[in-house]
């Protein structure tokens, strides 16, 4: 009889450790299986593009397509100093195709990101409707 009475007495024993370890809260989880993270978009494959074929020489869809990726990349950014240039390559080729307004745009983002970009004579020549701008003070 003892023999039973032990062989229960260590059932009940770890029946109660297991449910005392299924009851803590530092157990482990389980992992959630999340999709695979798109890569990153990436801006020196662009400028090797346009380093061999300027923009202005491309074709009008081709130069939307380039637009949008750089948009795309802008958003994914990781730092200011890549916004601040990928605003600054917006910017030229909004000037390459004609679009002051958008470049416009453009330099004051580009200024936002990073304020000692050597960009504000150019920001202001695009803003002052005449040809010869007088507020610089050098110009006698």
């Amino acid at each position: 009889m003892t023999e039973h009475t032990l062989a229960l007495a260590f059932l009940s024993g770890a029946l109660l450790l297991l449910v005392a370890g299924a009851s803590r809260s530092g157990r482990r989880k389980r992992r959630s299986v999340q999709p695979p993270a798109l890569p990153p978009l990436l801006l020196p494959p662009l400028l090797d593009l346009l380093a061999r074929s300027p923009f202005d020489l491309r074709s009008p869809s081709e130069q939307r397509r380039i637009i949008e990726y750089l948009q795309r990349v802008d958003a994914q950014a990781a730092g200011p100093a890549v916004h601040a240039k990928i605003q600054l390559l917006l910017a030229e080729m909004a000037l390459v195709t004609g679009d002051r307004e958008q470049a416009q745009v453009h330099f004051r983002a580009a200024l936002v990101w990073d304020p000692r970009l050597p960009v504000r004579r150019t920001l202001e020549r695009l803003e002052s409707p005449c040809l010869f701008p007088t507020s610089d003070p050098r110009a006698a």
